[in-house]
């Protein structure tokens, strides 16, 4: 396109999830390759997402986990969220931009960890290093962030021939805390101290 007009939408939104899910881990499909838009909030990347949504609630999970195209087994996103871990040592780890969204949600609740005694960290994580942290109980907490799902806590996985819990199968004490606090910042209970709110009307 030669010219271009910008337009935007302010509209309310609903938390998609009420409670915590269960992703599926497709090993069909992947979301975005290395060269390609998927930092990018094209219609497209989401659109073809469309399938492996579908694959996933067929197998009675609410949302789908993309590995990396390349197939090294490396934790990506989710279909309409990033994703974070908790572990026992007090880390909040989420997989390294390149290939995935660079959501606003998800900076913010880096920006937080902090304050709720997280130390945040951006790095490859592998489904392998998921499972089996998850099983030694050194992985406590999942969940996912987003602009419409907040910040939503993920109980379980399943995958092809497995499935998993993490923790208890039960959301998470800091996932909930992190989620009340960015809600109570969104609207208006909580001070914002770090200039993220814009009056619109």
């Amino acid at each position: 396109a030669r010219q271009v007009t910008y337009s935007v939408i302010a509209t309310p939104s609903g938390s998609y999830y009420s409670s915590g899910i269960t992703l599926w881990v497709s090993d069909q499909y992947t979301r975005a390759a290395r060269g390609g838009t998927g930092a990018a909030k094209c219609g497209a990347n989401y659109a073809a997402g469309l399938a492996a949504q579908a694959e996933a609630q067929e197998r009675g999970c609410d949302q789908v986990l993309y590995l990396d195209s390349a197939g090294e087994g490396k934790l990506e996103e989710s279909g309409t969220m990033n994703l974070c871990l908790v572990t026992s040592d007090g880390r909040l780890v989420t997989p390294a931009l390149g290939t995935i969204l660079e959501g606003v949600t998800r900076d913010s609740v880096l920006t937080l960890a902090t304050d709720f005694g997280l130390v945040p960290e951006e790095r490859a994580v592998t489904l392998d290093e998921l499972r089996s942290r998850a099983q030694e109980g050194t992985i406590t907490e999942v969940f996912a962030v987003g602009t419409a799902v907040v910040v939503t806590p993920v109980v379980a996985f399943k995958g092809d021939g497995y499935e998993f819990a993490i923790g208890n199968g039960t959301p998470g004490k800091q996932t909930m805390a992190l989620r009340e606090h960015v809600l109570d910042i969104q609207h208006g209970r909580a001070k914002d101290t770090y200039g993220w709110m814009r009056r619109v009307i």
